[in-house]
């Protein structure tokens, strides 16, 4: 079995992948623009699902693409509400499938090809108006597929165990549950698609929020935020983490994958040894290294000392730049 360039950077370089899910509360504030693009980037986020973007046109949406650098793909709101985006960091490696969103913007969905695999992703925001919420969420299984690995991130506005999920005064919004109204659609939801939230199963008991509202009779908290991924890729979820957002009254939630942890058949890798005499190969992992720094150069010197250890042939010509 062989693998091309392309393949054998993937399997060195991209091991890991950091999801997040952010409600921005509107981003056509430049300075808002910024600090949102300056958070994703310190904390190396590679597909970010956005809500609440205010976004309504595509020249307001160009204008942060601009700034932002990757791939985005939008599903307009109002210039005052709605709207949600998933966006790519620059330079992410993926190969669209397709993409599809509604008409008010609170459903955006990409199918892509990330690595080997092949993502479902989906971005919710989902109506505050509990009378509004349950027909919504169960017309979401349309933009669902159990045969392919997906992620559905986003702001639900409801949560499913008052004891762990909410924190504050026992408001009327509480009492008559309409907090928890659209809960059990979307425990049916995650059952016949094989999803769990990520957050709850890794922290089974712990009380965390999302949200911070302000009401008459004091502050609240809610966990209204969440990422669920398939069942199949919870061994590769090495860490979920909520962290507290400064331009907005939303946390985010970040959640760091491990794909080279990713169960795989049984196999063997076996490299086609003739493309280590490609310029370009050779110019990329020269490049990825000086990227990676110090790491990289450990890289690229252990793939020298392997092949030279295990391989008669001598490739030192096609490693020659891992010496500067």
């Amino acid at each position: 079995m062989f693998f091309t360039a392309r393949q054998i950077l993937f399997f060195l370089l991209i091991l890991t992948m950091n999801i997040a899910t952010i409600n921005v509360r509107g981003l056509n504030d430049p300075s808002k623009q910024h600090k949102f693009v300056s958070l994703c980037q310190v904390s190396k986020f590679d597909i970010v699902f956005v809500q609440e973007t205010h976004i309504d046109t595509q020249a307001k949406a160009l204008s942060f693409e601009y700034i932002w650098g990757g791939k985005i793909y939008w599903a307009f709101g109002t210039n005052c509400s709605a709207g949600v985006a998933i966006m790519f960091k620059p330079n992410f490696d993926f190969k669209l499938i397709s993409s599809r969103c509604d008409t008010e913007g609170r459903i955006i969905s990409v199918r892509a090809e990330i690595g080997d695999d092949v993502y479902n992703l989906v971005c919710i925001y989902a109506p505050v108006n509990y009378k509004q919420r349950p027909p919504f969420l169960e017309g979401l299984s349309s933009y669902l597929d159990s045969s392919l690995l997906t992620v559905l991130a986003g702001d639900f506005n409801c949560i499913k165990d008052p004891s762990i999920d909410y924190w504050g005064p026992n408001t009327r919004y509480l009492t008559h549950e309409r907090s928890m109204l659209g809960s059990n659609i979307i425990d049916d939801m995650c059952l016949n698609f094989e999803l769990l939230d990520a957050y709850r199963k890794k922290h089974p008991t712990q009380r965390s929020y999302t949200c911070v509202s302000q009401h008459v009779s004091g502050q609240s908290q809610s966990r209204l935020d969440r990422i669920f991924i398939p069942r199949c890729l919870y061994n590769m979820c090495s860490s979920i983490v909520v962290s507290p957002v400064s331009f907005s009254d939303h946390l985010s939630i970040a959640l760091h994958l491990r794909t080279d942890t990713k169960n795989r058949g049984p196999g063997y890798w076996k490299c086609n040894a003739s493309i280590l005499s490609d310029p370009n190969l050779r110019a990329d992992i020269q490049w990825q290294a000086y990227g990676l720094g110090n790491k990289g150069r450990v890289v690229v010197g252990g793939i020298k000392i392997f092949l030279h250890t295990n391989y008669t042939t001598s490739f030192s010509s096609a490693f020659k730049f891992a010496k500067k």
